[in-house]
């Protein structure tokens, strides 16, 4: 049983997607609109921003900018992941890393009476650099990978835990597809609420 649990927000506690395709949209961002939902969940996020012609040096600035234009007290959290994180509290130390802002985050998580039961939110992360702020975690649990699990709904979420040598587990309710997480081998690739529970056992 794993004694320390990350997770990502965005797409795994956070429903977060319509509300940032429909900035990314009202940014009129390059691209926006020759990728369907479905392309971007089998591309990954990586190849979808190349297809979209969105320049990696960009990267920053827009995050910030759809961050900022964000309506943190709008979002919901997915059904069933408030119930889970309620029973990993009483026994597990949890955190969350994101791309997403700290700010947005913490007004999500007490929207919906959950921000004390996250010990440390590291927020602001790069796309690609989640692997830095996993890092911050992990020193400030001073524990060893393999007591600790990543939760999250990308194939970048997997291959950034698997740099610092945590446990990756993905979510299929996010915004990448079960194909596209198959293909970065995490440690468990979830459908449901119930499924999480029984894979963090």
């Amino acid at each position: 049983m794993y004694s320390h649990i990350i997770f990502d927000f965005d797409g795994t506690i956070g429903d977060t997607h319509a509300q940032l395709i429909a900035i990314a949209k009202e940014l009129e961002i390059p691209g926006i609109d020759t990728l369907s939902i479905e392309q971007i969940r089998d591309m990954g996020a990586r190849k979808a921003l190349t297809k979209a012609g969105i320049r990696f040096w960009q990267l920053p600035f827009l995050a910030a900018k759809i961050h900022k234009l964000q309506r943190p007290e709008e979002i919901e959290v997915f059904y069933g992941m408030l119930d889970i994180i309620h029973e990993l509290a009483e026994t597990r130390t949890l955190g969350i890393v994101s791309s997403n802002s700290t700010e947005n985050i913490v007004v999500v998580l007490e929207k919906h009476g959950i921000r004390d039961k996250f010990d440390i939110i590291e927020g602001n992360g790069s796309l690609f650099g989640k692997h830095r702020k996993l890092k911050t975690v992990l020193r400030h649990w001073d524990v060893e990978g393999k007591q600790v699990v990543y939760v999250g709904d990308e194939d970048r979420d997997v291959m950034a835990a698997k740099k610092v040598g945590i446990h990756p587990i993905s979510v299929t309710w996010g915004l990448n597809s079960e194909k596209r997480l198959c293909t970065v081998n995490p440690d468990a690739v979830v459908s449901t609420p119930n499924e999480l529970r029984e894979a963090l056992k």
